[in-house]
């Protein structure tokens, strides 16, 4: 009864935000490093999460976050950049 709130159908704010991301990626035509940097940023989470599972040393946690971070201000730039 704690968790009966908690359902596995998708979120509805999930999807417009995915579109507009998409239809920003396709307007800015941003499709040549984005998609790959996305990808990178995804990977630095799973590598996090599995760091902080496993044996949850902060340093590299904190390595692995941080490169994450530098993928989404790359990201960042490169729809501002392709906006002007």
């Amino acid at each position: 009864e704690l968790y009966c709130h908690l359902h596995l159908s998708p979120s509805i704010k999930s999807g417009p935000s995915n579109l507009a991301g998409g239809l920003l990626t396709i307007a800015l035509d941003m499709t040549d490093i984005f998609p790959i940097v996305a990808w990178a940023f995804v990977v630095t989470r799973i590598v996090h999460t599995c760091i902080h599972l496993g044996y949850n040393n902060v340093l590299p946690r904190l390595l692995v976050f941080g490169s994450g971070n530098l993928y989404v201000l790359a990201m960042w730039v490169s729809i501002v950049s392709a906006a002007q």
